[in-house]
């Protein structure tokens, strides 16, 4: 069973960037396609500290923020950003 890509209007925002390289954006495409077939088998992500479900994931200096929610089977793409003294901060 597949899971559920949610976008949070964040990350539309940040996928809408004119800053992300063109290698970038088909890396974090095939990504997110990974992730619907099984968030947990995905290669070089990491979880956030703080005891939540909350992953993110390296694209050169890009970062793409997620939660997975096992009960409903979803994947909540939170945010695409630059890396920055901010960027785990939630």
């Amino acid at each position: 069973m597949m899971y559920t890509i949610a976008r949070e209007k964040k990350y539309q925002r940040g996928r809408r960037a004119d800053g992300i390289p063109k290698r970038y954006s088909l890396e974090i495409e095939e990504y997110v396609a990974c992730l619907e077939s099984n968030p947990f088998q995905v290669r070089n992500a990491k979880k956030i500290a703080g005891g939540c479900s909350m992953y993110r994931k390296r694209f050169g200096s890009w970062r793409l923020i997620y939660s997975v929610d096992t009960k409903t089977r979803t994947v909540v793409l939170t945010d695409l950003c630059i890396r920055s003294e901010g960027t785990y901060r939630r």
